[in-house]
C-alpha cells in the first residue's frame, strides 16, 4: 500500500562563484525523485554562506522514515550529500478508503 512521504533538507556550503549550490541539488533530486515526488527549492545567500532548504512530497511504497532514508543513501552521487545539515522525514500510511474499500465490502 503506498504512503505519503515528505522530506525537508537543509543545504549550508561556503559560496562558490564557480557552481551555484542550488544546480547541484536540483540535479540530484531529479536523479532521484523524477516521477517520484515533487519538491520546491528556496535558496538563499547570506555572507560567505549559500543556504538551500528543500521541501520534497510525494508517495511510496516505504513503511517507515528509516525505508525512505535507506532509499535515498543508497541512491546519493553527488557531492551536494556533504552539505546537508539538517532533515526530516514523515512517512505516513494511507488508508484504504474511497470507491475500492465499498467494492471490496460488497457495497456497490
Amino acid at each position: 500500500m503506498p504512503s505519503d512521504f515528505a522530506m525537508d533538507l537543509c543545504f549550508i556550503r561556503k559560496m562558490r562563484p564557480e557552481a551555484p549550490m542550488a544546480d547541484s541539488i536540483e540535479q540530484e533530486l531529479q536523479r532521484i525523485f523524477a516521477g517520484r515526488a515533487c519538491w520546491h527549492t528556496d535558496t538563499k545567500r547570506e555572507r560567505d554562506l549559500e543556504v538551500s532548504v528543500v521541501e520534497i512530497k510525494g508517495l511510496a511504497e516505504w513503511h517507515s522514515e528509516d525505508e525512505a532514508l535507506r532509499f535515498v543513501e543508497a541512491r546519493m552521487q553527488s557531492d551536494c550529500w556533504e552539505w546537508l545539515c539538517g532533515f526530516r522525514v514523515k512517512v505516513t500510511q494511507q488508508e484504504d478508503a474511497g470507491a475500492c474499500c465499498w467494492q471490496k465490502r460488497g457495497a456497490v
